[in-house]
């Protein structure tokens, strides 16, 4: 049994949410994990909601969630076609399910199930063999910014996440619960802190940058300041490591298929 697994090449990817609704552009689109729960509201009054981005590109649009009040938040607010609907549970009915899907999302939430799998089979009940592309996001287990955390005695991670997925064990994931890889990317929000020369190669799709909060010219100079010493650091860690592999990135990216012929590659994750 061999315990060592190279890592490839990947294409590196300026944040996450661009490329998201990038690939979303004019697609009929299943958006899961649609509420953000503990930062909707927030992110709703600032137009930051992942799905109200997605609203504006995809051609027709559903999103899921199990959060009951997060759904009433959304249907309250104007935002159609949003179902509270546990997609982990195989029993549950799917009020979508005689749509088709160019596209499902399932972007930051596998990392908080206590079974992805069943999830990820599910979803296959919605997609179009060889058709429909499941994009799934995760954070990386191997981020620079955990090891800067760790180096100082410190965890940094969501308190609703049951567990970490590096680029082989979501792809150990994915597969055992019957998907083909079609694609595999990382995607880094701190692309400045990377060398020119790696920097130069993250691609980097357009979307408007929020206004920067206006602190006055003093306390703007003082956070600049405040924040260069880590910048540093980081660059130099990153640079290092980053020019060694790509997935010491913030989070990892695959897109995935339902193979057409794929009732003997299903694994059952009970």
């Amino acid at each position: 049994m061999e315990f060592r697994h190279p890592l490839p090449g990947t294409t590196l990817v300026r944040g996450r949410n661009p490329f998201v609704v990038q690939r979303c552009r004019a697609k009929s689109v299943l958006h899961v994990g649609c509420v953000d729960a503990g930062l909707l509201e927030q992110r709703f009054a600032r137009g930051e909601l992942l799905h109200q981005k997605l609203r504006k590109v995809a051609r027709r649009l559903i999103g899921a969630d199990i959060d009951a009040d997060g759904i009433r938040f959304l249907a309250a607010h104007g935002i159609e076609d949003v179902y509270r609907v546990d997609l982990s549970d195989p029993t549950a009915a799917l009020p979508f399910a005689r749509q088709t899907f160019d596209v499902i999302v399932l972007s930051e939430v596998i990392e908080h199930l206590l079974n992805p799998g069943r999830m990820l089979q599910r979803l296959q009940e919605l997609m179009q063999p060889e058709v429909t592309e499941l994009l799934v996001t995760v954070p990386n287990a191997f981020t620079v910014n955990n090891l800067l955390h760790m180096s100082r005695g410190v965890e940094y991670v969501h308190p609703d996440h049951n567990c970490y997925l590096s680029y082989v064990t979501l792809r150990n994931v994915l597969q055992k619960s019957g998907l083909r890889i079609a694609e595999e990317l990382a995607y880094t929000f701190e692309a400045d802190v990377l060398p020119a020369r790696i920097r130069r190669r993250v691609l980097t799709f357009d979307e408007p940058s929020p206004p920067a909060a206006d602190f006055g010219w003093a306390r703007t100079t003082y956070w600049r300041l405040r924040a260069w010493p880590g910048r540093v650091v980081r660059r130099i860690i990153a640079g290092y490591l980053y020019a060694r592999t790509p997935f010491w990135a913030d989070g990892l990216i695959a897109i995935c298929q339902r193979p057409a012929a794929d009732s003997s590659a299903t694994h059952t994750l009970g």
